[in-house]
């Protein structure tokens, strides 16, 4: 019932509104007693979401690890380390991001390089 629930939105108590949050249980690793790892995809990314839509539920959330950024994969990218968007796909991606807002592009990661050089996306 939660997980449907985010993935219609949420209100907080504060009327703090949270566009749909694809959320799924997934068995990535074993979890801890009284823990549960979930999958979830975000729209905007509001300041503390997944912390606060897990709050309004009455859970605490323990950890989180991000594995992309957009239709960006991090890959071996580790915590601090940083890549750089080539200046000529930044305008491709944008458009990208309008077309899976809109419903008729591609949500999923993709290969940043494979991206930028494939002119036809």
């Amino acid at each position: 019932a939660m997980l449907r629930a985010m993935g219609d939105g949420l209100t907080l108590r504060d009327q703090t509104r949270f566009r749909p949050i694809r959320a799924v249980r997934t068995p990535l690793q074993p979890a801890a007693a009284g823990h549960e790892w979930v999958r979830m995809t975000l729209v905007e990314g509001k300041t503390r979401e997944v912390r606060r839509a897990w709050q309004h539920f009455g859970f605490v959330v323990s950890r989180l690890v991000r594995d992309a950024y957009g239709p960006f994969e991090l890959g071996e990218l580790r915590p601090g380390e940083v890549e750089e968007v080539p200046r000529r796909c930044v305008a491709r991606l944008l458009r990208l991001r309008e077309r899976v807002l809109e419903g008729s592009g591609r949500a999923a990661p993709v290969d940043l390089a494979a991206f930028c050089e494939n002119e036809q996306t």
